[in-house]
């Protein structure tokens, strides 16, 4: 989750920090990162503001507390921009081991290569002899 909040003072920017990370709790979250980006200049002006603190907040959630999450986001006042990425999980990979220790003439990858190599060879015809050969 990232988020920008307006250009206030420093006391007043960590309670509305601390406001963001607690919502994470009250979901049933856990926080395991949060990075201030420091204040900066908007790309645009947003809401007469044209500085904000920047902050990056990484955290486990059920899939269930996301939308409690973003609309309590989205009633704090004090926040120019809030944004939720949702990382999936990695996809298990099977261990091909055994097969990438064949030799190559014997794997079933290499084997496929070999027949569309042979399919997408073309057909030379000779006009005198009405031969098609094989390149």
């Amino acid at each position: 989750m990232s988020f920008i909040v307006k250009h206030l003072a420093k006391a007043r920017t960590l309670t509305v920090a601390n406001r963001c990370v607690n919502q994470v709790h009250k979901a049933g979250g856990h926080v395991y990162k949060i990075e201030s980006m420091g204040l900066q200049d908007l790309p645009q002006r947003m809401h007469g503001d044209s500085k904000g603190s920047y902050f990056v907040v990484q955290y486990v959630a059920p899939t269930a507390s996301f939308k409690p999450i973003i609309s309590a986001l989205r009633l704090d006042r004090e926040l120019l921009r809030r944004t939720v990425f949702i990382l999936s999980k990695n996809k298990p990979h099977e261990c091909t081991l055994h097969d990438e220790l064949k030799p190559p003439i014997h794997r079933k990858e290499v084997q496929l290569m070999i027949k569309e190599a042979d399919l997408r060879k073309p057909k030379v015809v000779f006009p005198m002899r009405n031969l098609e050969v094989m390149m």
